[in-house]
């Protein structure tokens, strides 16, 4: 069984083979010093951070919370369109959750993030290989074409 970081690499190598252009976003919150670098002062028992202030990691609230059901894998995949639109191409959101290649803990809030994107034309999906994550976005195509008969 492959670990999710692992599985998270392979799968973001192959959605750059299919013409996608990914980040990893992490979540979560950290504490800085409002001092700066100077404000940060390594101890024996770790950092100790003058006058901290917290701030959230990855996609914030305009209110500065974290967002929850984020998923790993944030980015675009390039689309051609057809020659109704003179082979234009654009660029279409696209996001990803990689899990460890045999199970991984999918959350409501994932699942919701993913029915948004999907539902607003978007690329989403749950992926536990590189080859899921292809699945995924042909389906998308072939949803697409589906559509336009």
């Amino acid at each position: 069984m492959a670990l999710e970081n692992e599985t998270q690499k392979q799968i973001w190598a192959k959605l750059s083979k299919l013409g996608g252009r990914f980040f990893r976003i992490n979540t979560g919150r950290a504490w800085l010093s409002s001092l700066g670098p100077k404000g940060c002062v390594k101890t024996p028992q770790g950092m100790l951070v003058k006058q901290p202030r917290s701030i959230a990691l990855g996609f914030s609230t305009a209110s500065g919370e974290s967002v929850t059901g984020t998923l790993d894998l944030n980015g675009y995949i390039t689309v051609e369109i057809t020659p109704e639109m003179v082979g234009s191409k654009i660029a279409v959101y696209s996001v990803f959750d990689a899990k460890r290649s045999e199970g991984g803990k999918r959350t409501k809030e994932q699942q919701e993030t993913i029915d948004r994107v999907n539902a607003a034309g978007g690329i989403a999906g749950f992926a536990n290989s590189p080859e899921e994550a292809e699945l995924v976005v042909k389906q998308w195509f072939i949803n697409k074409k589906k559509v336009q008969k």
